[in-house]
């Protein structure tokens, strides 16, 4: 064990011994030898066309990837260890959100044209449908409460021309029996998140740019946030916030919401169910930015967000946004897509992101032209070494220094850091 990761390899036995899971770093992928730079762009692996979601399975390590293709669908599985596609699956007509239970290893995938969700068991050799469940129309975000053994899904308008269809439902599933019940929530529910301590699950409306919140243990809605006369965002846009994806902090008791058409990420405090922080994405690119997604690396206390910028054609390449979950701010460090890639009309475009702790590694899901690509970025330790053996044998580089929001550019500059901001080293 190396002294400099002492630290980052213990929090990670920890969550060994509860999940059950493996340890390794991403050195260890495709044969790496050498671990590579923090928020360096490892592997661009090709999969269908419009990748729309993607899951990790911590413990098999496989990632799944919700293909969005109509008539059809299919659910590509990545190695995490080979980054080889191991299989790919077909379910319904236009799968659209993905979740998965860690214990169970069941995978749930929604098939917006299909009213339906699949069921995809990845304990099997390889992943395999297991079973399909009939829910209402246009069924969307998929979140899954391991500890209750419910899943959430949404409904969502997704460009229904009719205007007197409503969508205000939230479907849960219960992964025992595959019985559905319905909560009624707010306007076109887009993305879902859950507290699994608490049971509670919060809700992004699209259509009326608000967060609700459901008590998991009684399926009641204990709160609306973002209603009026306030808003979710603080550009005075309401509604066209546009929110689209939910994410939990268990470090802070904090949902972070990404605002599509607003270009941030809103953190929302679980004890009084009120906005705390704004935080303003980096508006660099032609179209500023456009978060797609958000996900928490809990052992590091860092936020994802990916980030198309995909506002005018041709479109810019994407890239990742970091933020510093400590003091909810934006960080200068990203994940920048280095391809090379060749897409018609422009990008890569990310569409979502998921994060693996075990592995140290952050999965952008990007549409590339009539197909796409899975990118693999190496992740950050956190903010700030905790010593200065941290800083030995290039271990500096996994670490941003807060003063800067970048990584540590050699380990002289990491240890006087430790030296003059670290006490007793």
């Amino acid at each position: 064990m190396r002294n400099g990761r002492v630290t980052r390899l213990a929090r990670l036995v920890f969550a060994a011994l509860v999940l059950g899971a493996t340890i390794l770093t991403s050195a260890s992928i495709a044969g790496a030898t050498t671990p590579p730079p923090a928020g360096k762009d490892l592997v661009d692996i090709p999969v269908g066309p419009a990748p729309y979601a993607v899951a990790v399975d911590p413990i098999t390590q496989m990632a799944y990837v919700a293909i969005n293709a109509s008539p059809g669908g299919q659910v590509d599985v990545i190695s995490e260890v080979t980054n080889a596609m191991v299989a790919t699956i077909s379910v319904g007509n236009t799968p659209q959100g993905i979740a998965l239970d860690p214990n169970t290893h069941l995978v749930y995938v929604s098939n917006v044209n299909g009213s339906s969700v699949s069921v995809i068991d990845g304990s099997a050799s390889p992943p395999a449908l297991k079973a399909t469940i009939p829910v209402s129309a246009n069924p969307y975000g998929v979140a899954v409460d391991p500890a209750s053994g419910l899943v959430y899904v949404t409904h969502y308008r997704n460009g229904d021309p009719d205007s007197t269809h409503t969508y205000t439902t939230v479907s849960v599933i219960s992964e025992a029996s595959n019985a559905v019940t319905a909560v009624t929530v707010g306007n076109s529910p887009i993305a879902a998140a859950v507290d699994t301590v608490h049971h509670t699950v919060y809700v992004a409306n699209q259509g009326d740019g608000t967060v609700s919140v459901i008590d998991g243990k009684t399926n009641a809605v204990i709160s609306t946030i973002g209603s009026a006369p306030s808003s979710l965002d603080d550009l005075g846009i309401g509604t066209g916030s546009q929110p689209n994806s939910v994410a939990w902090n268990p470090n802070n008791g904090s949902m972070y919401v990404s605002l599509n058409y607003a270009g941030e990420v809103v953190v929302i405090s679980e004890a009084t169910n009120t906005v705390t922080s704004h935080i303003r994405l980096a508006a660099t690119g032609p179209s500023g930015s456009r978060p797609t997604g958000v996900a928490v690396d809990a052992l590091t206390n860092l936020v994802y967000v990916s980030d198309c910028q995909c506002s005018v054609t041709p479109y810019p390449v994407g890239k990742g946004e970091v933020i510093d979950a400590g003091t909810n701010t934006l960080l200068a460090s990203t994940l920048q897509l280095a391809g090379p890639f060749s897409c018609s009309g422009g990008g890569p475009t990310p569409s979502s992101l998921a994060v693996d702790s075990g592995l140290n590694v952050v999965y952008i899901a990007s549409l590339c032209g009539a197909g796409g690509y899975v990118s693999a970025f190496q992740g950050y330790l956190g903010i700030a070494p905790p010593n200065k053996d941290s800083c030995k044998d290039g271990d500096y580089q996994y670490f941003i220094d807060p003063r800067t929001g970048l990584a540590f550019t050699n380990q002289g500059e990491c240890v006087s850091y430790v030296v003059h901001n670290i006490s007793h080293q």
